[in-house]
């Protein structure tokens, strides 16, 4: 089912360049988020939450969390044992490759071909609330990356993310 939603979510958004990041919430508008401010991470077996490929998935998994936590305490939430929020999250990616003509300004195709291998990255979080069980909140923020550059985006694809959350009813 994640990956359904994720591939609905990346169609929505569309293709990006790899210094774009996307981003897509929605929420339940019935929901008031107003008083709402403490938070707790669902526990989860990082082969749930991360790609079966990611190096070093618990440090990895460290991170993710840690700049979720830097972000939601600058604007005021705190973690907590009787939380009113549990959260969620988890990543996916896929390897692409786009193929086709080199081109010129002055003398169109060349005859040529490049391809241009990149990945294509969805982080997603849910917010749950804790004493209903149900979801109030989901975003993802969509990206292409080339080798090396996941680590780097993460803070921004975060701030990105978050940055309307939570929603104003």
């Amino acid at each position: 089912m994640r990956a359904t939603i994720l591939v609905g979510l990346l169609l929505v958004v569309g293709c990006g360049s790899n210094t774009t990041i996307d981003t897509v919430s929605n929420y339940d508008e019935s929901y008031d988020f107003s008083g709402k401010r403490t938070y707790a991470w669902i526990e989860k077996e990082l082969e749930d939450v991360l790609p079966s490929n990611m190096p070093d998935a618990a440090a990895s998994d460290r991170l993710i969390r840690e700049l979720f936590d830097l972000y939601l305490d600058d604007i005021g939430f705190t973690k907590a044992d009787n939380p009113d929020f549990h959260l969620g999250y988890w990543i996916q990616i896929q390897d692409r490759v786009d193929k086709g003509p080199y081109d010129t300004e002055i003398s169109g195709w060349t005859g040529d071909w490049y391809s241009d291998r990149y990945k294509k990255g969805g982080l997603v979080l849910d917010v749950v609330d804790a004493k209903t069980k149900d979801h109030v909140w989901r975003g993802a923020a969509l990206l292409d990356f080339r080798p090396g550059e996941g680590k780097k985006l993460l803070e921004p694809a975060i701030n990105k993310l978050l940055a309307d959350f939570p929603p104003k009813n």
